[in-house]
């Protein structure tokens, strides 16, 4: 029965499986080979202004400078960790995460929603094998794609340009291959789970898609929150991406109680994925939450996650801030969300309530 599941899960994401990994390593192999290009294209103008200058009796232009893979940024306060930029690795990564939500949400959803999980589980297999089998065959050699695509990334890149302009180590980029791989671990993860416990098909890929758009907005959102609160001018606040979780090739070293404390949520959320499905049952397949005791706890931390992230995270990167009191939008926003997150995740125990309630009042006429 082992190997029949197997198969069968191989015929069914096989093809797409195999499909959109290779479309990813195809990406970023044009990726990588565009960006040295780039860099060839900006070595001959270069190459042209320096010769315009020499014939002027100018002091040359310093290729070192604007050839190298990463520059030192001018802008950093006294006692803060160096800031690097660059213009010659020019990745898209959310676009790269918004593949990997759609694969993560849609290994669980698809087969909610097409009926596929009830052919699975007349199969006599249990629930949790299914659940871990999905993982292993999806989830395992998919992640491993990108990890590649984005290694040949690299490697085309610091091999097509001469070794004196690449001033990023082997250990710069291992820290950054292995801070990305834990960052595409931890959004595969949670839409996997999003995907694993709704049923609506509407507000699921929804709640998948806000959680795509929204994650690097709310770890902003937590930390300027911190710096308010202790004492901070929100003016001052900005952007946390890439210091917590790494999106982009960088040789700024990484946060690794991030990182770590990534991964283990990841896998908190596997785990927790796993009890939950072992319990799935079919009846609540068109509800937007299929278990019942999610209810309070999603309730709750939407009514955390949402105020943080517009408040401290999109405001404050953003400079919307209109005069009004944080405290104050907080409260409102949370108000806000309590109201349409507990419509969405009641939605179904109002309407039995409503015809109930339509149906003793036709009882009482029929009277």
């Amino acid at each position: 029965m082992k190997k029949e599941l197997w198969t069968i899960l191989k015929k069914r994401y096989g093809r797409f499986l195999i499909f959109i990994c290779l479309a990813i390593i195809a990406s970023y192999i044009y990726i990588g080979i565009s960006n040295v290009a780039t860099w060839k294209e900006q070595e001959r103008m270069y190459d042209e202004i320096i010769l315009i200058q020499k014939s002027q009796n100018k002091s040359p232009l310093s290729k070192k400078e604007g050839l190298s893979l990463f520059n030192q940024g001018t802008e950093y306060e006294e006692g803060e960790p160096t800031v690097y930029y660059t213009t010659y690795f020019n990745e898209i990564p959310h676009l790269l995460l918004a593949a990997i939500v759609l694969v993560g949400f849609s290994m669980f959803f698809v087969d909610l929603k097409t009926g596929f999980n009830e052919f699975l589980f007349s199969l006599g297999v249990s629930k949790k094998r299914i659940y871990v089998y999905k993982y292993l065959l999806v989830a395992l050699p998919f992640l491993s794609s990108v990890l590649f695509a984005k290694i040949l990334y690299i490697g085309i890149v610091v091999t097509g340009i001469p070794s004196e302009y690449v001033n990023i180590s082997f250990i710069q980029m291992g820290a950054y291959l292995l801070g990305n791989m834990v960052t595409n671990f931890l959004y595969f993860s949670c839409a996997a789970f999003i995907g694993s416990v709704t049923g609506h098909i509407l507000w699921g890929p929804f709640t998948a898609f806000s959680f795509w758009f929204s994650l690097t907005y709310f770890i902003s959102g937590c930390v300027n929150a911190w710096y308010y609160f202790t004492g901070n001018d929100l003016a001052t606040l900005t952007t946390s991406e890439n210091k917590f979780l790494v999106y982009t090739v960088t040789k700024e070293s990484v946060n690794m109680i991030a990182l770590i404390s990534a991964f283990l949520f990841s896998m908190g959320v596997i785990f927790l994925g796993y009890l939950l499905f072992s319990k799935l049952s079919l009846e609540t397949k068109g509800r937007f939450l299929l278990f019942k005791q999610l209810n309070w706890p999603l309730l709750l931390v939407l009514i955390m996650y949402v105020p943080l992230t517009l408040v401290f995270g999109m405001n404050a990167i953003y400079n919307t801030d209109d005069g009004k009191s944080p405290i104050l939008k907080l409260v409102m926003y949370a108000v806000i969300t309590a109201f349409i997150a507990s419509f969405l995740i009641y939605q179904k125990n109002l309407q039995l309530w409503w015809q109930q309630k339509r149906l003793k009042r036709s009882e009482k006429v029929g009277i």
